[in-house]
């Protein structure tokens, strides 16, 4: 590569990281990770050192942060920007027509979702959901794969495994009764 664009990508990748820091930051400062079921009942240096172990994200507007039915690789902690979940529709039960989407919920800042990215299991989950950025957005992320780091060094314990496993399922669960609902004809 040339030069310059070696140092454009320099300045690119130290762009990113400082936003990565400030992100983490922003989530330490504002107890984020607290105020979720999830990671609530972690230490404070536990939930720093998840919080450390996130990279940052960006998606603009209008844009699938993930998408119903992909390999869920990575969770998601939402740090500004709001967001919407929909599931597709199986023969009219979403948007009236086979195939429909409907929408089963809103995500604001400190909302963390795409957990069944760190349920354990021999093979990897899919997205039960498609959350779409509803204006630009921005995410910490954290990958599947660094939470075996995590476990390792006694950050993640088995008791958030449970908490994870429950979550993931609770919302399995929301999903689907709130396909079940009929859609209301005005």
């Amino acid at each position: 590569l040339p030069p310059e664009c070696v140092l454009a990508l320099a300045a690119v990748a130290e762009q990113r990281r400082q936003e990565n820091e400030a992100l983490c930051r922003q989530a330490k400062q504002a107890h984020a990770l607290q105020r979720s079921d999830i990671f609530a009942g972690l230490s404070a240096e536990a939930q720093d050192r998840v919080l450390e172990a996130m990279t940052y994200a960006e998606f603009e507007a209008g844009s699938a942060v993930c998408r119903e039915g992909e390999k869920a690789a990575r969770m998601f902690l939402l740090m500004a920007g709001a967001c919407t979940v929909s599931v597709r529709g199986v023969g009219g039960v979403g948007g009236g027509a086979e195939g429909g989407e409907r929408v089963v919920g809103r995500l604001v800042p400190f909302d963390m979702f795409g957990e069944s990215a760190l349920v354990s299991g021999k093979k990897p989950r899919v997205r039960a959901a498609t959350v779409t950025a509803d204006v630009d957005v921005q995410v910490l992320v954290l990958s599947r794969a660094a939470v075996p780091a995590l476990v390792k060094a006694g950050h993640l314990d088995r008791e958030w495994g449970a908490r994870m496993m429950k979550m993931y399922k609770t919302r399995e669960e929301e999903n689907a009764s709130k396909m079940r609902r009929p859609v209301a004809v005005v």
